[in-house]
């Protein structure tokens, strides 16, 4: 990117849309709609719509098809103008869109697949650069770009660390590799907040529809808790521990209807925490990294029994503001941070071939899709024959790898969601356990086939 050039980072979530750039940001509702007086986008298009009137909210099945897709252009292409809310110029701005954590689940050669290259992102990135016109656009997952922000304000953290993001719409649980500014995403869990009845209960809590429109009182409703935020987490977190401010207004009457007390939302918010806890612990079964003593909290919604949840599952926990993946996104977008997409490097096992009556060494490159047969002729413990390509490129190198394998035949496959340089695994053709393979943080010495064993 030139000096000349602009960066920006994004989040458009279910309810809220962050930007941010490097001297401001921006925050208003993902929503925009007719009105008689033109089109208008985020928060002027709840304050010119009266209830009744149709309003489209952008990226409520985040993403989930075409349509959506387009909405996200006239959105964003409302938004971001000169003299707009966001006051750029897309066609001179560098893009890096935060994007759900659960597109890289189950794609590609690994675990985790790069968010630009499914289906979804590739249309979303069309929309991005064609649509709004964006000079250039990335797409990178919510919870990598947190952790980017997270970093930059604790460089020195090394290790997988664990975020949770806690939106109006989604519960995410990720795990990520972090190194010198550098995250890698490991794995991934996801819980629907719709099913725990949050905003059911608080529009209840609030009283009768005067309005009779149910679409609108909802934004309206979300709208006033991003506006009330800071007033809520204080009543919120004084009602845990003094039980006289439970009738206390956390949130004021508005458009949703009357005021809602500390005691209500609470109430409303059991549910939630107990999916918060589910989550997290069904994405901590399957990882097999030792994480980092920090959680990274994000996301509106980390308020009252939410947020004691996640106290009880780090020992140092970092709240940090729903806008932190727009911040993070915009590291990203400058190179400040790095964000690596998927599993970037390329694994391949030593072997050597008897072909027209000569020995020849090779290295047979490894995937999660297509593995290479291994046989063990003797009970081994020690290296394993296990080489790797930084980044896909360059000669093999020699990783740490080391295992007690009993003689047999092994299929060996690939494990991008490990820290590291990741691992392999060797499953028995015969049956019997498989063995995970760590290969270590770092590569070692350059080696030729003619060093293979």
């Amino acid at each position: 990117m030139s000096p000349s050039d602009l960066a920006l980072g994004l989040d458009v979530g279910a309810v809220r849309t962050k930007a941010a750039t490097a001297t401001a940001s921006w925050h208003g509702p993902s929503v925009f709609a007719d009105t008689p007086a033109g089109r208008r986008h985020g928060a002027a298009a709840l304050l010119d719509t009266a209830p009744g009137t149709a309003a489209e909210t952008v990226l409520r099945h985040g993403f989930a098809d075409a349509g959506a897709a387009d909405g996200l252009g006239e959105f964003l292409g409302g938004v971001i103008r000169p003299g707009g809310p966001v006051d750029l110029d897309p066609r001179r701005t560098a893009v890096v869109l935060a994007a759900p954590d659960a597109w890289t689940r189950g794609t590609g050669d690994t675990w985790t697949a790069a968010v630009e290259a499914l289906p979804t992102g590739v249309a979303v990135r069309r929309v991005l650069t064609e649509s709004v016109g964006f000079a250039s656009a990335r797409l990178v997952p919510g919870a990598q770009c947190v952790a980017a922000a997270h970093l930059a304000e604790h460089p020195d953290t090394d290790g997988c660390l664990l975020v949770c993001d806690v939106g109006a719409s989604t519960v995410t649980a990720a795990v990520l590799a972090c190194r010198a500014g550098t995250t890698r995403l490991l794995d991934a869990e996801h819980g629907d907040v719709t099913g725990t009845g949050l905003a059911r209960r608080l529009l209840r809590a609030a009283g009768p529809d005067a309005a009779g429109d149910p679409e609108w009182r909802l934004l309206a409703l979300e709208h006033a808790r991003c506006l009330g935020a800071r007033r809520a987490r204080i009543v919120l977190d004084r009602a845990a521990t003094h039980e006289r401010y439970l009738d206390t207004p956390a949130y004021l009457a508005g458009g949703h209807g009357a005021a809602l007390t500390a005691r209500a939302v609470v109430a409303a918010l059991r549910p939630l925490a107990d999916l918060v806890t589910r989550v997290v612990a069904t994405l901590l079964d399957r990882v097999a990294e030792p994480l980092l003593p920090d959680l990274v909290a994000t996301g509106g919604n980390v308020l009252g029994p939410v947020a004691a949840a996640l106290a009880e599952l780090g020992d140092r926990v970092h709240r940090l503001d729903p806008g932190a993946a727009a911040r993070g996104a915009w590291r990203i977008a400058t190179g400040r941070a790095t964000a690596l997409d998927g599993y970037p490097h390329e694994l391949g096992v030593a072997v050597r071939r008897v072909e027209h009556g000569l020995l020849r060494a090779e290295t047979l490159p490894i995937t999660a899709t297509a593995p290479v047969t291994l046989d063990v002729r003797r009970d081994h413990h020690g290296p394993l024959p296990v080489r790797v390509r930084l980044n896909r490129a360059g000669p093999w190198r020699e990783t740490s790898s080391a295992a007690r394998l009993r003689a047999g035949t092994y299929q060996v496959t690939a494990l991008g969601n490990r820290a590291g340089l990741g691992a392999v695994l060797l499953r028995p053709v015969a049956g019997g356990p498989d063995v995970v393979c760590p290969l270590g943080p770092e590569p070692g010495p350059v080696v030729t086939e003619r060093g293979a064993r």
